[in-house]
C-alpha cells in the first residue's frame, strides 16, 4: 500500500507544480517543423493505474487479514503463532 500512496503523492506533486499554460516548443526536424507539447502521457496514466492497483490489493489483503488471519497466514506461508505471541505479549505489557 505504501508504494501506491507514494505514487499518488508523486502524481499530486507533478500535477500541482506543472504549468497549466501548455508549453509549446517549436523546432525543425529535417524538412518539417515539429512542436513539442506538455500533456498527460502514457507514463502518467501507467503510474496512476499502478497506484490504484497497489492500494486496492493492499486493502484487499488488509481486509482478508482482519476477517480470516489463519487462512491468510497459510496462503502466504507465515507461521501464525508468531503473530499471536506478539499480540499476547503486547496485551500483557
Amino acid at each position: 500500500m505504501a508504494t501506491g500512496w507514494f505514487q499518488f503523492l508523486a502524481i499530486a506533486v507533478w500535477y500541482s507544480t506543472r504549468n497549466f499554460v501548455e508549453l509549446q516548443v517549436p523546432f525543425e526536424s529535417g524538412h518539417e517543423e515539429v512542436v513539442l507539447k506538455t500533456h498527460f502521457g502514457r507514463d502518467f496514466y501507467m503510474v496512476l493505474i499502478n497506484a490504484v492497483v497497489c492500494v486496492s490489493i493492499g486493502f484487499i489483503i488488509y481486509g482478508i487479514n482482519a476477517l480470516c488471519p489463519d487462512e491468510m497466514c497459510q496462503f502466504f506461508g507465515i507461521d501464525p503463532l508468531t503473530i499471536y505471541d506478539e499480540y499476547h505479549l503486547s496485551r500483557l505489557a
